[in-house]
């Protein structure tokens, strides 16, 4: 059974992230290393969301100028 281990890896050597259980290895195991850059994945998933709850939001029934100035009363 495969176990994920989120680290930092730096071209030679990985680093676990702290808090990740590493269970006991003796020798060498092989392993699978999946670079990604998860900011711009993160950035992609936020973006989406927003986009599609725009489609389920009806336009406003007053100007937004309107909105900020009665916040501002508050």
């Amino acid at each position: 059974m495969p176990v994920i281990i989120r680290a930092l890896f730096d071209g030679k050597t990985a680093r676990p992230l702290p808090g990740e259980f590493i269970p006991p290895i003796e020798g060498e195991v092989e392993v699978e290393i999946l670079l990604r850059d998860t900011r711009a994945e993160q950035s992609r998933q936020a973006i989406e969301r927003l986009r599609q709850m725009r489609t389920h939001v009806p336009p406003l029934d007053i100007p937004l100028r309107d909105l900020i100035e009665e916040g501002r009363r508050f």
